[in-house]
């Protein structure tokens, strides 16, 4: 029995997933007190090898499983399943994890044993590319970190599932799991931190910080993500947890239909107008071309682009059958 199992879901990200393979056989903790499981998809990247040759070269089992059905979700149950920690941690293949991570969690947690608690690290991006793009300083300001440190308690909705760790005995007693039904981008993350609430847990930050390690990312990029996520992934939310919608913040106020609900409401009608507008198309120009001028950076010119995907996923929704395993292994979780 190990005390921490570190459960690391990937998807054809083999040299990032690398990083993020060393930086654990890195760790400050001594390498017997926790393993690492991998859990790809056959990827058919190099991924098998990639983690095969770094185990070799470190003299540590490092673990890779396939899982079947390519999601999130369901690889990281089939992590929890085939764990033998005492305490899970989940990272996403691009979360880099600081020298000392699984310590700060473990010191985090050392007062809550057998609590239904969960912890949440700290997320934030490279120095140098924070200080030459707009973009990265707006995804580095949405998270919390040692900078912007966070109150004691996280709400559902503010979960860090990419550096997560929980009680694996808690949590197994308490039947939550990530709901396999969501098959596309978005909102599992979401539905998870909801079930825990539900069942009495409280979500709290820890200093066990990451490196988000975004690279090639964009504001195009991420506007996808946003727009899917709307698209594909709250219909499945919308199913699963209808009873936490209402306590789902200021999202709701970009769903379609809530024009009618705010008729009597000039303000918001205005912004639902300028959303639907062309006016976001013209402000994302606008960031694009001016994403290395500091001085031009305006956080909440960004939160309207995406504001505005948002709210065009909410009218393009599709029905969840019809996002398939099959077409996200051939052309990815976005298309």
């Amino acid at each position: 029995m190990y005390e921490i199992s570190v459960i690391v879901s990937t998807w054809r990200r083999v040299e990032i997933l690398k990083k993020v393979v060393s930086a654990l056989l890195a760790q400050s903790m001594s390498a017997e007190r926790f393993e690492i499981l991998v859990i790809d998809s056959r990827s058919g990247d190099g991924t098998d090898e990639a983690v095969q040759d770094i185990a070799a070269r470190s003299g540590r089992p490092v673990r890779l499983v396939n899982c079947e059905i390519n999601s999130i979700s369901a690889k990281r149950n089939l992590g929890i399943q085939l764990a033998n920690g005492c305490y899970l941690i989940f990272l996403d293949d691009d979360c880099i994890p600081d020298p000392d991570h699984l310590e700060r969690f473990l010191a985090s947690a050392a007062d809550t044993r057998g609590q239904r608690v969960a912890w949440c690290g700290g997320v934030r991006f490279d120095k140098g590319l924070i200080s030459a793009s707009n973009y990265y300083r707006y995804r580095d300001e949405c998270h919390f970190s040692k900078l912007r440190p966070r109150a004691e308690k996280l709400e559902f909705r503010e979960i860090v599932t990419m550096n997560m760790m929980i009680e694996k005995a808690v949590l197994l007693e308490s039947g939550v799991t990530f709901d396999e039904r969501f098959l596309g981008y978005g909102y599992e993350d979401v539905e998870f931190g909801w079930q825990l609430t539900k069942r009495g847990f409280s979500i709290r930050p820890s200093p066990a910080e990451i490196l988000h390690e975004e690279l090639n990312g964009s504001l195009v990029k991420f506007k996808n993500k946003i727009y899917h996520s709307s698209r594909d992934g709250f219909p499945v939310f919308r199913k699963v947890a209808p009873d936490a919608i209402s306590v789902l913040g200021r999202t709701t106020d970009l769903e379609r239909g809530r024009e009618k609900l705010s008729a009597k409401s000039l303000r918001r009608a205005v912004l639902y107008w300028l959303l639907d507008s062309k006016l976001p198309s013209l402000v994302e120009w606008f960031l694009t071309r001016t994403d290395r001028i500091g001085f031009l950076y305006v956080r909440h010119a960004f939160r309207f682009v995406l504001a505005s995907a948002y709210r065009k996923g909410s009218f393009d929704r599709i029905d969840s059958s019809q996002v398939s395993v099959s077409d996200a292994n051939k052309r990815g979780w976005y298309s």
